[in-house]
């Protein structure tokens, strides 16, 4: 959007939907939270399902900050906050494991604390310089719904095609040859 209102608004409802899927997520892990572990994970004392959930909340909560920040040039304090992200990440994969003895729990885990310490951080930066969505109610908030409804209906499928192609395939490798060489496929693709 060219003005600030209406991406302030469009802001407010990306934080409502994603409260929305949160708790539909949180709710999925806690109900069928066993059974999601042992079909995809192959674990029987972790919370994959619930860590999982706060992993999405938290990319997603960051995703969110972060696109305001870029909107209003603060490239900075991106930056800045993204070096959080890499140190709150590292720090929690690097004790997780060896405390707990989590093993792979500790690398979900670690991205989760790194985003929300990201999210965290950005929300602080923001509320201190006044920068925040802070336009119209939630009557505005339903004009710049009905407005951009076709949006997801365009962009979710690229989407997902997308993530299908690039995530689906080690989840689907880790399953049908196990986790050792799924996570072997997934740092091949990293590096």
């Amino acid at each position: 959007p060219k003005d600030d209102e209406t991406a302030g608004l469009l802001a407010k409802l990306a934080l409502r939907l994603l409260v929305a899927c949160t708790c539909v997520l949180l709710l999925a892990a806690v109900l069928f939270g066993d059974s999601i572990d042992r079909l995809l994970f192959d674990a029987r004392d972790a919370p994959f399902a619930l860590l999982l959930s706060a992993s999405v909340a938290a990319l997603s909560f960051y995703q969110l900050r972060n696109a305001w920040m870029v909107r209003r040039r603060r490239y900075a304090d991106v930056s800045r906050l993204r070096i959080y992200y890499v140190l709150a990440c590292l720090a929690t994969q690097l004790v997780v494991p060896v405390v707990w003895r989590a093993g792979p729990l500790g690398l979900i885990a670690g991205q989760s604390v790194g985003y929300a310490v990201a999210a965290a951080a950005f929300a602080i930066v923001q509320r201190r310089r006044g920068d925040g969505a802070s336009h119209g109610g939630a009557d505005g908030v339903g004009r710049v719904a009905l407005e951009y409804r076709k949006y997801p209906l365009l962009d979710v499928w690229a989407c997902l095609l997308r993530i299908l192609t690039v995530h689906g395939q080690t989840v689907i490798f880790a399953w049908v040859y196990g986790p050792a060489a799924g996570g072997c496929l997934a740092l091949a693709q990293r590096v």
